[in-house]
């Protein structure tokens, strides 16, 4: 089992120049570096996220935003590891479970409108993870980056070949548990939510098309939008960690490998030396780095759509054909959404998909 630490109280100051207190995961020096700078860039571009400059992992920031900006909006959360978990009810709900030193108690000038009623009694949060089929399984929890925690290790771990980049010290002393396991009609089941979902948020690092594949035909009907982040994998291709980075042919691949390794290097010394300001983080040398083979099949421009340019304003390319993505794509369609499909830092293992019905179903 993981260890149960309390959540950590964080003061920082948000893009935008509030000041805010936050409950956290507790991460490592330079990595939160990048990850906080790669999200301010993602935040300038697309709609305003909750995302503190110089904060660590903190969980539940997309609670935070929806409960803020939509008052009494009903809110379904599933978190499968316990010490992550105990961060979520912290943020949204508090030590009591009434809003008691939650995130909106603990910043009321800004965000005390999201304690009105019907709060705390719109908001579930389940212990559990979000699968194709109820049960138990093992999951894999890294405790430096909780955000990247997982069902799927093996693949986890040789994605990041690709570049050497700032998770290799941070999937470090993994822990292993075994988590309880829903399907999205349990969830929704269990927090008594019977009519339509507004929106299905989906970030679920590789089990994409298990959280999608378990959900009755009837459930999908009654959801209007969803957002899902999907790693762009071919069937089998990092199972028991293989991964076609880490021994690439000569050529463009393996030049870009090079690359991109030699600029995340210099990337993390300089941000190790000076943690306070670091330097922007190598984006475009990672960018190039893309897997041979058919990419573009199935988006079509009208049911489905792709955004040449990423939200930082890298050029970037398609799914490739018979990957996850366009899996999750082909899935979504056939259920009666139009598809949008994104790249938002260029990285091309790393989709973001957006469905919306066309018409109301």
């Amino acid at each position: 089992m993981a260890d149960l630490s309390p959540p950590e109280r964080l003061s920082t100051t948000l893009g935008d120049g509030r000041h805010v207190d936050i409950w956290m995961v507790p991460s490592t020096g330079w990595e939160t570096n990048f990850v906080v700078q790669v999200a301010m860039r993602v935040r300038r571009a697309l709609a305003p996220l909750l995302v503190p400059k110089s904060a660590p992992t903190v969980t539940g920031t997309f609670g935070i935003r929806a409960l803020s900006k939509a008052q009494g909006v009903r809110y379904v959360a599933a978190e499968p590891a316990p010490p992550t978990f105990e961060v979520l009810k912290a943020n949204l709900l508090g030590s009591d479970g009434q809003g008691a030193g939650s995130f909106f108690d603990l910043n009321r000038k800004d965000y005390g409108h999201a304690l009105a009623p019907p709060y705390p009694g719109n908001v579930t949060l389940v212990n559990a993870a979000v699968t194709s089929a109820p049960g138990t399984l093992p999951f894999t929890w890294y405790p430096s980056a909780p955000g990247n925690s997982t069902l799927v290790p093996d693949e986890k771990v040789a994605m990041q070949a690709r570049s050497g980049w700032f998770m290799s010290e941070t999937l470090q002393g993994p822990r292993s548990f075994d988590v309880r396991a829903l399907t999205l009609d349990g969830l929704l089941a269990e927090a008594g939510v019977e009519g339509p979902v507004a929106l299905l948020k989906v970030d679920v690092e590789g089990a994409e098309l298990d959280v999608l594949r378990g959900a009755s035909p009837a459930l999908l009907q009654r959801v209007q939008q969803v957002v899902l982040e999907v790693h762009d994998c071919l069937p089998g291709e990092f199972d028991q960690g293989a991964s076609p980075f880490t021994d690439a042919a000569p050529g463009p691949l393996a030049d870009a490998l090079t690359e991109a390794r030699a600029a995340m290097a210099a990337y993390k010394a300089a941000a190790a030396a000076n943690p306070e300001s670091p330097p922007p983080p190598p984006l475009e040398k990672m960018a190039k780095i893309v897997l041979p083979g058919p990419r573009g099949g199935g988006i079509d421009g009208d049911a489905v759509r792709f955004e040449e340019t990423s939200a930082i304003g890298l050029p970037t390319q398609p799914p490739r054909d018979g990957g996850r993505t366009m899996a999750v794509v082909e899935l979504l369609r056939a259920a009666g959404f139009r598809v949008v499909v994104a790249c938002p830092l260029g990285l091309t293992l790393n989709y973001s998909v957006y469905a919306r019905r066309s018409a109301p179903a």
